[in-house]
């Protein structure tokens, strides 16, 4: 395993077969887009001639993710469409007609689930801006353009994947709390998420908003796996609901990663208490696994790492990350941004 809390640059597909299989939590990543910009660095993703060829790479980067992966990591990941012009190209079909929307996120996120068996648990759509036609009223931004025969884009998509049936998520950390303060248990906050983009004086132009990558982790990174085996630490509220692994002690016991339909009864966790210890909180902490190595943060992967957001996030939530960049320029931009917020540290 390569060292961690450093971004590296290379590019992608070489620094992702430095990491050994199943050895990453959580990926949240946003690769650029096809036809957009040039980045202005050899090797770089995004300016293919044929669209074809730029989703053949991503599927490539894609079946490496899920390889690194663990078989209880989740996949965030952050595409934006293209629209199809002719000037300048020789390709034609059907799909490649000028004018036309590719629908590239989805062609991508249709192939890994046929090609890699990645399975899709939700294609959230990221609102940039939202428009109330009936008062006329509108909030967010985003870039602005002189289209005149179309809406403007005001979203994207983010593809939640998992490469096993019984993966990390923990609901809790992203419930919106409930109108009725009564309430405490808050609510799923659903697939269509306002992340407001942030101003910023970098030279970066696609920044994730900090609180995309947050969102991400906070459900789908553990706080604590097992040093040895790479298990995720897992709580249980004392007379309430555990968190959304929704395991099975049984399972547990067995040696078996936990299944997702059905939470464990009081009573199984009671009869389970030499895996379990009562801390002045009121949770009972289980170790899903009998390794007694100790814990350490879960690790966050964004190979493309642009303007080092998802490490900053990573790291003010006491995540450990790794990157990779392929522009010096930005690794310049992280390095910076990295320093400012943690530098008492």
């Amino acid at each position: 395993m390569i060292p961690i809390n450093k971004i590296y640059n290379c590019e992608v597909l070489e620094g992702l077969k430095k990491l050994p299989d199943n050895s990453i939590d959580c990926i949240v990543t946003s690769p650029p887009y096809w036809n957009l910009r040039d980045y202005r660095v050899d090797s770089q993703i995004g300016l293919e001639n044929h669209p074809d060829e730029y989703i053949r790479k991503i599927i490539d980067i894609m079946k490496e993710f899920r390889r690194v992966l663990k078989p209880t990591g989740t996949i965030w990941l952050n595409l934006g469409d293209s629209y199809y012009k002719n000037k300048g190209r020789d390709c034609k079909s059907n799909w490649l007609q000028h004018k036309q929307k590719l629908l590239i996120p989805f062609r991508v996120a249709i192939k890994c689930q046929d090609d890699l068996g990645l399975i899709l648990r939700n294609d959230i759509t990221w609102i940039k801006q939202w428009c109330n036609f009936k008062t006329k009223d509108s909030a967010g931004s985003v870039t602005p353009t002189s289209v005149k025969d179309r809406l403007n884009t005001h979203s994207e998509s983010i593809f939640f994947f998992v490469k096993d049936k019984k993966y990390y998520f923990n609901i809790d950390k992203i419930k919106i709390p409930c109108r009725d303060l009564k309430i405490k248990t808050g609510k799923n906050p659903g697939d269509s998420i306002i992340f407001p983009l942030e101003p910023s004086r970098e030279k970066h132009y696609a920044m994730f908003p900090k609180t995309l990558p947050e969102f991400c982790i906070k459900a789908g990174c553990p706080e604590m796996v097992c040093k040895k085996c790479g298990t995720p630490l897992l709580k249980i509220k004392v007379g309430g609901n555990i968190n959304s692994f929704n395991f099975r002690v049984r399972d547990v016991k067995k040696g078996r990663i936990k299944s997702l339909d059905r939470r464990a009864s009081s009573k199984e966790t009671k009869k389970y208490n030499e895996k379990s210890y009562m801390p002045k909180s009121k949770e009972k902490i289980i170790l899903a696994c009998s390794c007694n190595s100790g814990f350490k943060p879960g690790i966050v992967l964004d190979p493309f790492m642009g303007s080092g957001t998802t490490a900053l996030v990573a790291k003010r939530l006491n995540r450990n990350f790794i990157g990779f960049e392929l522009n010096k320029d930005y690794l310049k931009i992280i390095e910076k941004r990295l320093s400012q917020e943690f530098s008492n540290e």
